[in-house]
C-alpha cells in the first residue's frame, strides 16, 4: 500500500473540512449577528481541525507502515505521535508559551 495516498487524504481532508467551517462560521457572523454563538462554536471546531489534522496524519502513516511490515518507521512514526502528544499535553497542563 502506497503511503502517500491516505496521508494526501487526511491532510486535504482537514483542510477542506476545517475551511468550510470557518467559512460557516463567517457567514452566520456576517449574515445573523445574534448567532455569534454559533459562529464562536464553528470557528473553534474549525481550529480544532486544523490542529489535530497533523496529528491523524502521523497516525494514518503509523497504520500504514504497520500494514506494509516497515517496523522500522512505525518505530518513528510511534515516536513522533509521542512527542507531539506530550508536547501538546504539555502546553495545555502547563501553559508553557514562548515569551515576548
Amino acid at each position: 500500500m502506497d503511503i502517500n495516498k491516505p496521508v494526501y487524504l487526511v491532510l486535504i481532508g482537514g483542510v477542506i473540512v476545517s475551511s468550510i467551517l470557518f467559512g460557516l462560521a463567517f457567514s452566520i457572523d456576517l449574515l445573523f449577528p445574534s448567532y455569534s454563538q454559533i459562529a464562536y462554536f464553528l470557528a473553534f471546531a474549525g481550529a480544532g481541525v486544523l490542529i489535530l489534522t497533523p496529528y491523524l496524519r502521523v497516525v494514518v502513516a503509523l497504520i500504514t507502515f504497520f500494514i506494509n511490515k516497515e517496523y522500522k518507521f512505525v518505530a518513528i512514526s510511534s515516536l513522533v505521535l509521542l512527542v507531539m502528544v506530550v508536547s501538546f499535553l504539555t502546553g495545555i497542563f502547563f501553559h508553557i508559551a514562548p515569551k515576548g
